[in-house]
């Protein structure tokens, strides 16, 4: 009896190991999956810098620095620039700070003029799916069975069955399918989507208005994304020619301030109310 029990315990003991080794191994497959995100990084005036990532060198002296696979969370970054001056070249450190990086995303980021690291757009690793919109049932336009002996005609507007003829006072049922479009508060996700990937392939900021003008002008567009597109441009006058392009065409202009933290300087800010309410604004 002693024996079988000794061999009991042992069983006992080599299933909880097994069950050990094996939540060991489970969280070292879920340890192997990363929320990782790429950043593109470039200076505000496409001058050759290199990178500290959490105080690993990242690359040579270049005027672009891609970095892949970096986990979601708080990293510090420390920028070296490089001057070139009558044949001698010195390297400063113009920025050296945390950055927070969300997880899953495409960033691209500047070192503006005044060494500030600042993420110009974020665009989601996780595919766009577009919604689908199917037709509802509606009581507006449909032809029912009229019970009067003749055909029953639709409701018209957004009211209920329709009615039947003179003949016999019937009703159809008047159900039909109304063709309602999406609504959305400026350019459709989708579309907005396709422009802003559109824009950041583009190498100059002209080739990028020419984009930015092309599509607003055809779908119009919200304040909000107004911003955003002016965040994806690098230099000042293209942001204030964007938003000054834009406001015709803006659904929501009560709320067309919003386009004013996307200057870095207050004179840009002036230009466009200037240009909205005139010289004596």
């Amino acid at each position: 009896m002693i024996e079988n029990h000794t061999v009991k315990s042992q069983i006992t003991g080599g299933h909880a190991m097994k069950k050990l080794l094996l939540s060991f191994a489970l969280m070292l497959f879920a340890a192997s999956f990363s929320f990782a995100s790429d950043i593109s990084l470039k200076m505000y005036d496409n001058s050759t810098f290199s990178v500290k990532l959490d105080g690993k060198l990242v690359n040579g002296y270049a005027t672009a620095c891609s970095i892949i696979n970096i986990a979601g969370g708080v990293h510090h970054f420390e920028i070296y620039k490089q001057y070139f001056s009558f044949g001698s070249t010195s390297v400063v450190k113009v920025f050296d700070g945390m950055v927070t990086i969300s997880d899953l995303m495409d960033i691209k980021a500047m070192i503006t003029m005044n060494n500030k690291f600042k993420i110009i757009s974020q665009t989601s690793q996780v595919a766009y799916t577009p919604p689908v919109y199917n037709p509802a049932p509606s009581y507006n336009g449909g032809y029912g069975a009229s019970y009067g002996g003749q055909q029953g005609h639709g409701g018209y507007g957004n009211h209920g069955g329709g009615h039947g003829g003179n003949a016999g006072n019937g009703y159809g049922s008047g159900y039909g399918y109304s063709n309602y479009a999406p609504a959305y508060s400026g350019m459709s996700p989708y579309t907005f989507g396709t422009l802003k990937s559109m824009m950041e392939d583009a190498t100059f900021d002209s080739s990028q208005l020419k984009i930015a003008k092309q599509a607003i002008s055809a779908s119009g567009v919200s304040s909000a994304q107004v911003l955003e597109l002016m965040n994806i441009l690098a230099f000042e006058s293209s942001k204030l020619d964007l938003a000054k392009f834009a406001y015709p065409f803006c659904v929501d202009k009560q709320n067309y301030f919003v386009v004013n933290s996307g200057f870095t300087f207050s004179s840009s800010i002036d230009g466009l109310c200037r240009f909205l309410y005139g010289d004596d604004f």
